[in-house]
């Protein structure tokens, strides 16, 4: 990685800017610049570009770096003050990548994403005995925010079911955004702090993932059912929508729907997924065997994570029946801490049983019309290592039949994970403000 300290004119900090040429989150960095610095040339923040800006010689320009990321900067350490505090600490230390951890930290800055959010919640109700929501982390991020909620629990603000406020603030029009299979809006996180304090984003997530309610039949009731919760929080249109993967898809069908209720839809937007499925893979699909479809599972969990489970499928085939397999498979996740073993075997389950349903009403879906807002679609520049050869071919990226209007397409940085991670999620956020702008 090429790295610039820098110190703005009336500063009395150092800020580090990085060009990035492996995944490090900044608190990384932070540890990485630390170990080989002295303490008064350690950064107070640090920003991640694409590239160095350079004068004609060839030379860093520093008059044209950015100014620090403030999202970025790491306040002065502030040791806990209550036994509270103090336990919550010990629980962030064992979960996140960082330590000391100060009380004002931010979850998502330390490099908090949605498994060790389920880590984190999951320890604090073993500790606590209370269960927080994964929303808790968009509202209290710090530890002193969940040490003031855990001893004095505060009435949320009442939110449409499946509504989740991941940056509430700000004058535009809220942006929507729809989750891919695994259902949660948490990796959002990073998008809607780049696209600024000014620009409203709620998630929306799959029904099903909460208590006590059953997941949907199709994309056509997802949609439904997501319509329901959007039009109580924001009654008339014109309405912004996103969605990642295969949310992408349940982001049309929502559109549809809305102007089959003469709504306007300003701003659809999908990232990186195609209208339809390969007709082959859907036929695979048909009828497999219950063991298939996990065997599938572990070969997505071990490429996002990058540690063998070291279960293949004639380890699991020699197994009794499914319940040995499923206990065999929890173990695996636990041994390798991907989910702590307070997740039980029937969490487990459930995460996967939204996972693959998901997936199934993905390759059921046929559009039943077209929308007649323009669809802009933002593809990724790489393709996953382990992507399906029928993606390679254009002709199953046209959108074009399912729209009146002309499609757009514009490709950004990374690949359709990274997409939304630093370094390439400012990138995104750019071309989005741009587009949400109408600059674009």
């Amino acid at each position: 990685s090429a790295v610039v300290l820098h110190e703005r004119e009336g500063s009395k900090s150092l800020a580090a800017y990085v060009v990035l040429r492996e995944t490090l989150v900044p608190s990384e960095l932070k540890q990485w610049l630390k170990a080989r610095l002295p303490e008064y040339m350690v950064p107070a923040s640090v920003t991640v570009l694409d590239a160095l800006p350079l004068t004609p010689n060839g030379k860093v320009d520093r008059k044209a770096l950015p100014e620090p990321d403030r999202h970025f900067t790491s306040a002065r350490f502030v040791a806990p003050r209550t036994a509270t505090e103090l336990h919550l600490a010990r629980i962030w230390e064992d979960v996140l990548p960082a330590r000391p951890i100060s009380v004002d930290a931010n979850f998502f800055d330390l490099g908090g994403h949605s498994l060790l959010a389920i880590r984190l919640l999951a320890r604090i109700e073993q500790q606590f005995g209370q269960r927080l929501p994964l929303s808790t982390l968009f509202q209290s991020p710090t530890i002193a925010q969940q040490a003031q909620r855990l001893h004095a629990p505060v009435q949320d603000s009442i939110l449409p079911r499946h509504l989740v406020p991941i940056q509430p603030q700000g004058s535009q029009r809220a942006l929507y955004v729809l989750p891919g299979a695994g259902g949660q809006v948490l990796y959002f996180h990073p998008l809607a702090s780049h696209l600024g304090r000014d620009q409203p984003v709620f998630g929306l997530q799959t029904p099903g993932i909460g208590v006590d309610e059953e997941l949907p039949e199709s994309i056509e009731d997802h949609a439904r059912a997501l319509l329901g919760s959007l039009r109580a929080h924001q009654p008339e249109g014109p309405y912004r929508l996103l969605g990642h993967s295969s949310g992408g898809r349940v982001a049309f069908e929502l559109a549809r729907q809305l102007e089959q209720q003469r709504q306007q839809v300003e701003h659809l937007i999908i990232l990186d997924v195609t209208p339809q499925p390969d007709p082959g893979e859907w036929l695979q699909r048909q009828g497999r065997p219950s063991l298939d479809a996990m065997v599938e599972l572990i070969d997505v969990l071990e490429a996002e994570f990058e540690q063998p489970l070291e279960l293949s499928f004639q380890t699991l085939q020699a197994l009794p029946d499914d319940e040995a397999r499923w206990a065999l498979f929890a173990q695996r996740l636990w041994q390798r801490q991907i989910l702590p073993d307070t997740v039980g075997v029937a969490q487990v389950r459930t995460m996967f049983r939204i996972w693959d349903t998901t997936m199934d009403h993905q390759f059921r879906y046929r559009p039943a019309t077209r929308v007649h807002t323009t669809i802009q679609l933002l593809r990724a520049v790489q393709l996953l290592d382990d992507a399906p050869e029928f993606l390679r071919d254009n002709m199953y990226w046209d959108w074009q039949p399912f729209a009146t209007a002309p499609v757009r397409t514009h490709w950004v940085p990374g690949n359709h994970n990274s997409m939304l991670n630093e370094p390439h999620v400012r990138t995104l956020a750019q071309r989005l403000l741009e587009l949400l702008g109408g600059t674009e």
